[in-house]
């Protein structure tokens, strides 16, 4: 189909302007006159190149004018380019010659015969018309590219009659979110971004409505270069050729996962209040009438007191959250980590009977991290208070600008299906903590650009933090 009838460019709706480069006189105005009334062209007389105007269609020139004025022609016709900008010799010569001359485009012999001019000057015309045409098509695909390289989304295009849909073009911001350079994802199906924790039923909703050819918008876990995972809002669009033939797919991959990360603590923290509050109500109202009806003991009200510092504790777990959440650019503190796992590992050696804590330290180990970490991590140690038995090892090492602190539970307080949980990033109303601390811990690690990862492979749980070393202040 032709790009004029599509409406993709626009052919404008001015007349063509004719120069004639001549000699004065009796000839130049017959000329004039005669396109102006044949062929309706915008025509316009200058003597030398200093009366060339900035833009014009054709020129038709004279010998006097090629010889004098010839550097002139280049120059125009070079600037002109990549359009096509014809310059034409009217000239009485019969020598080959002039058919060399740089700068001119056709000779025309004199005398000709005005349909024979005028065929030859709409052949240039037509010429230069398609011209530009192609400077326009390849000016908005600059500009295209442009758009999308600039682009704050991934962008990216597959074909769709290759084997296995492989991706052949992404953009600078495909590889900001993924970490992928250019060249590993050419060639490529886009599900190497998939991993362990990515939902099949995502997948699946992806791939049906390809099959179906329709257009799809999912937000689906992936993984970038190094593992990290991340939530990926993604939509797909077929696109059609003339015929009305899918030929390539375009994507778009948005990063969400701060907003997935707000919303899945807003959900837990709604659900573990709400679990928590009853529950401790639960129990205060009970032990109240008790008293009201005078069948209390004094354990009656441990047992209120107890369940008032569990709600208490609540509360402060709910400013450590609305730290998180109001504060997630928030600058960071420094502190030693080794102190607060000494002053904690005492702590639980004082509070319970049974506590076997073995520590391996360093002196000092100073972080730098959000204002939450340093009372995620004394929330993590207060997982062990209310145990009977602590089988806990704590080890802390610095490298390479960054500190590792790793414990794992041999007692079971830590168990192994609420580590996963965690560490997929995948609660659900079935399937979720009681509480919230390992979930802070999270929280706080990542807010301070760490990560946090657990190895639940056996009974032993293991959670390891990697923070950012810093100077001591």
């Amino acid at each position: 189909m032709d790009d004029a009838a599509t409406g993709v460019f626009h052919e404008p709706d001015v007349t063509e302007r004719v120069i004639l480069l001549m000699s004065p006189g009796r000839d130049r105005e017959l000329l004039a006159d005669w396109l102006e009334d044949a062929a309706d062209y915008a025509v316009e007389s200058a003597s030398d190149a200093s009366g060339l105007p900035a833009e014009y269609d054709i020129c038709l020139l004279d010998d006097r004018a090629l010889r004098s004025d010839r550097e002139s022609i280049v120059e125009h016709s070079r600037d002109a380019d990549p359009v096509y900008l014809p310059h034409v010799l009217l000239t009485t010569r019969d020598d080959e010659s002039v058919w060399d001359v740089v700068g001119v485009d056709d000779v025309v012999s004199l005398p000709v015969g005005r349909d024979e001019l005028h065929r030859r000057i709409e052949n240039h015309l037509r010429t230069r018309r398609a011209s530009l045409r192609l400077a326009e098509r390849e000016q908005r695909l600059r500009l295209f590219r442009r758009g999308i390289e600039a682009a704050s989304q991934g962008i990216t295009i597959a074909d769709a009659e290759a084997d296995d849909t492989p991706i052949i073009y992404a953009n600078e911001a495909f590889h900001r979110i993924t970490g992928y350079d250019t060249d590993e994802v050419i060639g490529r199906n886009c599900r190497f971004l998939q991993g362990r924790n990515t939902d099949e039923s995502t997948v699946e909703t992806i791939r049906e409505a390809m099959k179906r050819n329709a257009p799809v918008s999912a937000e689906i876990l992936n993984y970038r270069k190094d593992g990290t995972p991340f939530w990926n809002r993604l939509d797909i669009v077929p696109i059609r050729d003339d015929e009305g033939d899918i030929t390539h797919y375009l994507g778009f991959q948005q990063d969400v996962t701060q907003r997935k990360r707000h919303e899945l603590r807003l959900s837990v923290l709604n659900r573990v209040l709400r679990h928590n509050f009853r529950n401790k109500m639960t129990v205060i109202k009970g032990y109240a009438e008790r008293i009201e009806a005078g069948e209390s003991t004094s354990e009656d009200a441990k047992r209120i007191r107890r369940a008032a510092d569990e709600l208490l504790q609540i509360g402060t777990q709910m400013y450590e959250f609305d730290t998180l959440v109001a504060d997630g650019d928030a600058e960071g503190e420094s502190f030693d980590v080794v102190e607060i796992v000494e002053n904690e590992a005492d702590a639980l050696r004082r509070q319970v009977p049974r506590a076997d804590v073995v520590t391996d330290l360093p002196d000092r180990a100073v972080v730098s991290g959000h204002p939450s970490l340093r009372a995620a991590l004394r929330g993590f140690f207060s997982l062990f208070e209310d145990v009977s038995k602590i089988d806990l090892d704590v080890a802390v090492r610095e490298r390479d600008g960054e500190v590792r602190l790793t414990a794992t539970d041999r007692s079971g307080t830590l168990r192994r299906h609420g580590v996963e949980i965690v560490a997929r990033d995948a609660e659900t109303p079935l399937d979720h903590l009681d509480r919230l601390e390992l979930w802070l811990l999270r929280w706080a690690v990542e807010q301070s650009s760490g990560e946090f990862e657990v190895d639940a492979s056996d009974d032993h749980p293991t959670v390891t933090i990697h923070l950012n070393a810093t100077e001591a202040g």
